[in-house]
């Protein structure tokens, strides 16, 4: 499917698309835009229990199935295919109530497209999910894990909130002129904390 929140032609921001689960998300194959020709681009928001940016061919990455995504007591990891992500035309806000895990290496094309990851959210409400807030942000709870991937915007902003920690072992995070924004309780820089 396709979802538009497109500014106008001649003015206006783009806007908001929430794709949400209380346990499993599947949003592989999913085109959301919410660029604007005259003005700054909206935001996509994922945010399930835990989630794992992989390829579409990696172990363990399950394909959508009905009866497990209508079924509401099903826990566990939502497998993002990272294609999805680089071929992004919205700012991507990661809003995990847990985990979230970069398995692969990511290289947003878009210009000025960036990425937000937000880990131990227990906020329900948008205004603290969206964007770059820290409310909502359960202290000692929340990890976000590039392990030893690389992440890269094309100009777009790199910003990482945990409640916990922020694991950055053997890896780089490229912004191309973009913000790069770390808040957690501790940074791990390949295997000591900073």
């Amino acid at each position: 499917g396709s979802f538009l929140a497109q500014g106008g032609a001649n003015g206006g921001n783009g806007g908001l698309v929430e794709t949400s689960s209380e346990g499993l998300l599947y949003v592989d194959g999913i085109t959301v835009n919410t660029l604007a020709a005259k003005g700054t681009a909206g935001d996509w928001l994922l945010d399930p229990a835990n989630i794992n940016i992989k390829t579409a061919s990696s172990p363990g990455v399950v394909p959508y199935s009905s009866v497990t995504h209508d079924d509401n007591t099903t826990s566990g990891t939502s497998d993002i295919d990272v294609t999805t992500i680089n071929n992004a035309t919205s700012n991507i806000t990661l809003a995990a109530s847990n985990t979230i895990t970069f398995s692969t290496n990511v290289n947003i094309a878009a210009l000025g497209v960036g990425l937000t990851a937000k880990a131990g959210v227990t906020a329900t409400l948008l205004d603290s999910l969206a964007g770059n807030s820290i409310a909502g942000l359960k202290s000692g709870t929340g990890t976000i894990d590039t392990a030893g991937n690389y992440i890269r915007t094309n100009g777009g902003s790199i910003t990482f909130l945990a409640g916990d920690q922020v694991k950055l072992n053997n890896s780089t995070l490229f912004t191309r002129g973009g913000n790069l924004t770390i808040t957690t309780g501790d940074i791990i820089v390949n295997s000591a904390a900073a």
